[in-house]
């Protein structure tokens, strides 16, 4: 918003001090999930922590102050030296007799529920203003509550003067995702759209059509679809009589529960479950079980984020990811006892190729951690493959058709085949990818939420995971594969080879991959100066420089890496690391590569960024980060021909 409208709105609003508060939390300890009653500020004065604001992540040291909103969620984690710090909340109203457009003016940008952190200058004035703050609170006399409102002015006129100073980002917070996040904890309440809006401090006119905007329904019709997918899974995962369901996801009893899930599925509970249990007991459970999502794929879970408390951090972020089981998974555990137990005498029949243990030699080369041996039986195209992986020996077909990965996209498009589902997060940030799709890759969904219903619909053949903790869901549709890390490149190529059995064009796709980089590398030698260093980085965020340790940039195109890059990214074998702009400007080498987000809005660059000799002599270039999150060896091998590319014509003049 523009910055004299915030100042307006601050001018004429009410504003109520609500509570202050000092917490002091213990090294380790975590606070989850906890939602601002009303507008805040905390304000950190000892210890660290990690602090989550709907998705985005701050590292709050002594000093460090956060703003947020009425709704606002907070996940801290204090670290090692344990986190103490104070919470300032407020409630900021404008008078009914205020002016049409003032109104207007909260409506579309409400300066109470922004977001933003920063460590200010002059922390011993603020530090004095706030311990004077919570003294004043804890009196009773009302003249004591004067005065201390008059400090919080104080308080709020000395940082917001140093945010317009400094030019910091303030983020609108995401008003759907904190809608959703309330609606699915307390789904089993009986909300009304009005009290929504009271706990956002909206209209409800206003709350219903901007969650709309977002989602492409009310925030009345996501509960009620989210109530309708729950008692599904209550159904066929229980039985709970449909008076318990009611009560247990927020109708008053089991007739009015009836009348509505009738009036959502166009059946009746006692129907839809005989339904789901009829199929169950089918000897080929697949497609026809998809039609009962847990949730419906018109919805999706609302995040206006990838993050999702990450950074996105160009070609080697690892994600923390996590799966949860559903439905689908549950109807088909009879089915995987009856053939487990018409199947119990093949691993008499299996051929472990003289290796059971987690090395073994794969083309002269150690494969280590993932699948080690593979074999199968001569002559006999149409029987399994046995190989062995971290999971134990896995039988896998002699040639997989219908490939699922959820996150190992490139591997696979590498070596010729294109899986028939894929996580969204490798088809949204693997733009490089794109163009090899020969065919459609269905989204399974995102990483950490994969629909399981999505993958079993898609009746795939082998799946291929990152995850151990999600193998045994996923094995229970089909052979699934733990693929692990590997150490080098060819290892990892050869790897994969044998699990899809195209270990021929593993091999070529190797030698042509190391062509290629040679290629790359000696484009770049002819233009660059041979001791020149380079700095990938990604500002997207505004608030501070991410510092990369990017795989395409040094791994393999071996370029220089300026020496504290060294020192702090790559010798410890670290993925990245924050840094503020004043630091900034010791990890930035000669050259420097700016991963950016096309869609993301514009950050104002700070004069001790653009005073920078590689920013003042342009030697930076700018890159998608949609090319360059993904870390798979196809990706980074177009990742590294481009920047040699951008090099080579940015010397050329073209």
């Amino acid at each position: 918003m523009k910055w004299n409208d915030h100042l307006l709105l601050w001018n004429h609003a009410a504003v109520s001090i609500m509570d202050i508060r000092y917490t002091v939390m213990m090294a380790g300890e975590a606070q989850h999930g906890y939602r601002l009653p009303s507008s805040g500020f905390l304000y950190a004065i000892k210890g660290a922590a990690r602090i989550g604001m709907d998705g985005s992540l701050h590292e709050a040291r002594r000093f460090h102050v956060l703003h947020g909103g009425k709704g606002t969620y907070l996940d801290i984690l204090a670290e090692e030296d344990g986190f103490h710090f104070y919470l300032l909340l407020y409630r900021a109203t404008l008078p009914s007799s205020g002016r049409p457009q003032w109104q207007k003016l909260m409506e579309e940008s409400n300066p109470f529920l922004l977001q933003y952190g920063f460590v200010p200058m002059h922390s011993a004035l603020l530090y004095e203003q706030v311990t004077q703050m919570k003294q004043l609170w804890e009196q009773e006399r009302l003249l004591d509550r004067l005065k201390l409102k008059g400090i919080f002015y104080q308080f709020v006129q000395e940082l917001l003067g140093q945010i317009h100073e400094n030019s910091l980002p303030l983020i609108q917070e995401d008003y759907t995702a904190q809608v959703i996040r309330y609606i699915e904890a307390n789904y089993t309440e009986a909300l009304t759209l009005l009290d929504l809006a009271e706990l956002m401090g909206s209209s409800p006119r206003s709350l219903s059509r901007r969650f709309k905007q977002a989602t492409g329904y009310s925030p009345i019709d996501y509960m009620l679809r989210l109530r309708m997918e729950k008692a599904k899974e209550l159904l066929v995962s229980t039985d709970a009589t449909l008076e318990e369901i009611a009560l247990g996801i927020g109708y008053p009893d089991g007739y009015y529960f009836g009348r509505m899930f009738k009036k959502y599925t166009g059946m009746s509970p006692i129907r839809f479950k005989q339904k789901v249990i009829r199929k169950q007991l089918r000897p080929y459970l697949t497609s026809e079980l998809a039609g009962y999502d847990i949730f419906p794929k018109k919805i999706g879970r609302y995040i206006s984020s990838d993050n999702d408390y990450h950074y996105i951090r160009g070609g080697t972020v690892r994600m923390r990811r996590s799966t949860r089981s559903g439905m689908a998974l549950t109807l088909l555990l009879s089915l995987t006892l009856l053939l487990g137990a018409c199947s119990g005498g093949a691993g008499d029949n299996r051929v472990n190729g003289g290796n059971s243990g987690g090395v073994s030699e794969v083309n002269g080369t150690k494969a280590v951690q993932g699948v080690v041996n593979s074999t199968q039986t001569p002559n006999k195209t149409s029987s399994p493959r046995i190989i062995s992986t971290v999971m134990g020996d896995i039988e896998v077909p002699v040639h997989p058709k219908r490939v699922v990965v959820d996150w190992h996209l490139g591997q696979v498009l590498a070596l010729g085949m294109t899986p028939v589902g894929a996580s969204s997060l490798n088809l949204q940030y693997g733009k490089f990818l794109t163009p090899l799709i020969k065919e459609k890759i269905e989204d399974i969904g995102k990483s950490g939420s994969i629909s399981l219903e999505k993958v079993l619909e898609l009746e795939p053949d082998l799946i291929i995971t990152w995850d151990q903790k999600a193998y045994e869901s996923y094995s229970k549709i089909a052979p699934t594969v733990v693929f692990q890390e590997y150490p080098s490149i060819q290892e990892e190529m050869t790897a994969m080879g044998q699990i899809l059995n195209r270990q021929e064009e593993a091999k070529r796709w190797l030698t042509e991959f190391e062509q290629r980089v040679e290629v790359a590398q000696n484009k770049i030698k002819k233009v660059v100066p041979e001791n020149a260093t380079f700095t990938a980085v990604n500002y997207i965020l505004g608030k501070k420089v991410i510092i990369l340790g990017s795989k395409a940039v040094y791994k393999i195109l071996g370029l220089k890496p300026d020496p504290e890059v060294k020192r702090d990214i790559l010798d410890p074998n670290k993925p990245s690391i924050d840094v503020s702009w004043e630091q900034a400007s010791d990890y930035v080498g000669d050259y420097v590569f700016i991963m950016q987000n096309a869609d993301s809005p514009a950050v104002e660059l700070p004069n001790v960024w653009t005073t920078l000799d590689a920013i003042k002599n342009k030697r930076f270039y700018d890159l998608d980060v949609t090319k360059y999150f993904a870390h798979d060896p196809l990706s980074v091998l177009l990742q590294a021909e481009e920047i040699a590319s951008k090099l080579t014509e940015r010397a050329s003049g073209k």
